[in-house]
């Protein structure tokens, strides 16, 4: 992970050309997971811890990156979890896979769809 003017980024290993902006909630970010997702194999997850918010109450956040490995591409990110307030009323980010695509609701009104690459040539998926 390197640092630039309180920006924090990450190259992965294997897609070299992919620098991914890790944003944060106030301290530094922490890549937690890079791994293939539990309905495609060429859409992996980046999960890393974003920080915390709140003053008294604080709130954990952890976002993810969508990535098409096959195409070295971020797809989209979004809330991926929220520790640290049961009791305050807000939801969980839900992610809905589809194959073509990802909902995630929860964690505002609008929502937010990420769409998926086709699926992959000559595979049955």
């Amino acid at each position: 992970m390197k640092e630039k003017d309180g920006s924090f980024f990450v190259t992965l290993k294997d897609h070299p050309g992919l620098e991914l902006h890790l944003f944060t909630h106030g301290g530094y970010p922490e890549v937690l997971a890079f791994s293939p997702s539990h309905v495609r194999p060429d859409v992996w997850l980046l999960i890393y811890y974003a920080g915390s918010a709140g003053t008294s109450n604080m709130a954990v956040i952890y976002d993810a990156y969508v990535i098409d490995v096959r195409n070295s591409r971020v797809l989209g990110n979004a809330p991926w979890k929220i520790d640290g307030y049961p009791s305050y009323g807000f939801s969980q980010p839900v992610w809905l896979w589809e194959y073509d695509k990802i909902i995630i609701s929860g964690i505002d009104s609008q929502g937010k769809i990420i769409q998926l690459p086709k699926s992959l040539e000559g595979s049955d998926e």
